[in-house]
């Protein structure tokens, strides 16, 4: 992204970012479960008047660099929203009180490992929790394994609170939106997961594990009922009973879809229903996957684990892991073999 941004004008290179308080102006912008009738884009005159100045700027560079056709479609896929927004002075920003974490009943209980569906695999009683993968991700960058590289995001989405973050990076590390430390952490993507899977003894379960575990299983928190994901301790459910089997969210799987091309990413499975899904049997059995840097407000992380497993590799272990690969990310000629060493990197033990 280099030689575009560099095409940019200092104004836009040296924008203020977003605060970095974890505290919301308005916090209505993506609570789906609401009807919208209208899309409104906050702006300041200064703003407005620079966003259209850009706008105009990047529908002549489109023209000087793309063939006629392509160009004329990609000016109007720039420039047809002007239509369907309505801009409001950001001034008046903040008529909504920003949502507030519900606390959980009770503590959620210690993590554990309990025996469930398919036989010979234990089953990490509770989702991860915002708080527990924000001490990975301080701990990993204390280690030296960066989360982002080249701008894009390997563990985890800085992803701003009107989204749904509830991971923030700031100048003194990771930390929670205060009172949802009890949360189930999501916008992880799949190298987050498998990397706290690993530092945990665990691993991520198979899809097919994912069947058997959800069979029968009735679907908590599903299709709108809260508006985002419910604390990882489900009410009645104890410690030795695998909570939110089925709901809440979806989670990563350990396999992908076979005979995908080796030109093309890899993919790995998604699994189970969500706040934001629907929680019938045939969706939450719906083939599809992902690519391992993608990430999700409905996709969390569950582990399991086997009879043999248990000791976590160090964290400056993991960092290591992190960093070689890395390092060896020149020189591929098909986009499924870094992604395939990334898989081997993040499943292994020992090395």
């Amino acid at each position: 992204m280099r030689p575009i941004t560099r095409l940019l004008p200092e104004a836009v290179r040296t924008m203020p970012a977003r605060s970095e308080t974890g505290q919301p102006e308005v916090d209505s912008t993506f609570a789906t479960n609401r009807a919208k009738h209208e899309l409104a884009v906050c702006l300041s005159p200064g703003e407005d008047e620079l966003v259209n100045a850009e706008t105009e700027r990047g529908t002549a560079l489109l023209r000087e660099v793309l063939a006629p056709q392509t160009a004329e479609l990609a000016v109007r896929w720039l420039a047809g929203g002007g239509d369907r927004y309505r801009r409001v002075d950001s001034s008046t920003r903040g008529s909504r009180r920003p949502r507030t974490a519900v606390p959980p009943l009770s503590p959620p209980p210690p993590p554990a490992y309990v025996e469930a569906p398919p036989k010979g695999v234990r089953w990490r009683n509770t989702l991860v929790s915002n708080s527990e993968m924000c001490a990975l991700l301080n701990g990993l960058a204390g280690a030296g394994a960066d989360n982002t590289i080249h701008g894009v995001n390997l563990l985890a989405i800085d992803m701003p609170y009107e989204r749904g973050g509830r991971l923030h990076l700031t100048e003194g590390g990771w930390r929670v939106s205060p009172g949802f430390e009890h949360y189930p952490a999501y916008w992880v993507t799949w190298i987050g997961a498998a990397a706290y899977a690993l530092s945990a003894g665990a691993r991520l379960p198979s899809r097919a594990e994912m069947d058997a575990l959800s069979e029968g299983a009735k679907a908590s928190n599903i299709d709108y009922a809260l508006g985002d994901a419910a604390p990882v301790a489900e009410p009645g459910s104890g410690p030795n009973t695998v909570h939110h089997r089925v709901g809440n969210l979806q989670v990563w799987c350990a396999d992908g879809p076979r005979g995908e091309p080796s030109w093309a990413p890899v993919t790995r499975y998604l699994h189970g229903a969500a706040w934001n899904t629907p929680g019938t049997r045939e969706e939450v059995r719906r083939l599809r996957s992902r690519h391992l840097l993608g990430a999700s407000r409905g996709v969390g992380v569950r582990l399991v684990r086997d009879r043999a497993s248990g000791a976590g590799r160090p964290l400056e272990d993991i960092a290591d892991r992190l960093r070689t690969w890395v390092t060896g990310l020149g020189g591929h000629d098909r986009l499924a073999d870094p992604d395939r060493k990334l898989i081997s990197v993040l499943s292994q033990t020992d090395r």
